[in-house]
């Protein structure tokens, strides 16, 4: 019975592997000609939930994802970083400080509270919702990445100048596709899996 018992918990482990190598498969790997920088990408990964844009249609307001978040890594000789790019549709026009470890906040399952630091963006007008997209790069150091492999983000907050805030809520899906995500990258870059 114990022999059965190994061999089938070796079988579910095996069939793990399969599973979470072929979810991996969709890592995008690019080398840019002029420089050398190597560049790792994971999918995009919708969050938050599905919101009323400003493009009014026949039907009411056309309804669009609230955000899109990528995950990549991105290495010049021997200095690599990870990065967490959001998009965000807005109704109006916000700022937001470049640099500041207080504008972009992550919070985990534990309610743990990470600041990021981030890059400014003034946003670009998408004429298919009426709204302006911000893209907020993120640097996500490596005390960061290991943490959200093990205590994944739940929500992330973006204070713009004059005091808005945004709160983006993941559900469920889309924590699991985040850590898929974050585990493929580890394993790309070769973080991944931890030998003592």
């Amino acid at each position: 019975m114990q022999v059965i018992g190994r061999c089938f918990f070796f079988l579910v482990l095996l069939a793990w592997s399969g599973v979470a190598s072929a979810q991996c498969d969709s890592i995008r790997q690019d080398v840019d000609p002029f420089d050398s920088t190597l560049v790792i990408a994971a999918p995009i990964v919708n969050v938050g939930y599905m919101v009323p844009s400003n493009f009014q249609t026949m039907d009411g307001f056309k309804i669009i994802e609230e955000g899109k978040a990528l995950l990549s890594y991105s290495s010049n000789d021997s200095v690599g970083s990870f990065f967490m790019t959001l998009a965000l549709a807005e109704r109006n026009f916000q700022t937001i400080g470049s640099g500041d470890m207080n504008r972009i906040v992550i919070m985990t399952d534990s309610s743990r509270i990470e600041p990021v630091l981030n890059f400014s963006d003034k946003g670009t007008f998408d004429s298919s919702t009426n709204m302006r997209i911000y893209n907020h790069t993120c640097v996500i150091p490596m005390d960061l990445f290991y943490l959200f492999t093990v205590d994944p983000i739940s929500k992330i907050r973006v204070y713009y100048d004059g005091g808005y805030k945004r709160t983006i809520s993941l559900t469920p899906q889309q924590k699991e596709r985040i850590l898929n995500n974050l585990l493929c990258l580890g394993e790309e870059v070769g973080i991944f899996p931890i030998k003592p």
